[in-house]
């Protein structure tokens, strides 16, 4: 969560220099999609060892890690789309 805050912020520093479409950009865009499926990954796996493994049973665990997962997938999918349309974008222009 900290690493996406950090290149959160590069990105709206390169806003404000106006250098948003350059490849340092994507760089930033890059890293956030890598960490956004790291941390989907590991909060699968937490679920996977807290439900299957050591059998905790209240239905709030199960709960809050699968939203956990959905919008860690949410955030992932929603990058590499604006990455894939931005990328786009840049080569028409």
């Amino acid at each position: 969560m900290q690493f996406v805050l950090v290149a959160l912020w590069a990105l709206v520093g390169l806003v404000r220099r106006g250098t948003l479409a350059t490849q340092q950009a994507a760089g930033w865009v890059n890293a956030m999609m890598w960490a956004g499926g790291v941390a989907t990954a590991l909060a699968i796996g937490l679920e996977v060892h807290v439900l299957g493994v050591l059998g905790v049973s209240p239905p709030a665990v199960g709960v809050l890690l699968s939203l956990c997962i959905i919008a860690g997938a949410a955030f992932t999918v929603l990058l590499v789309v604006l990455r894939r349309r931005g990328s786009r974008f840049a080569t028409a222009a």
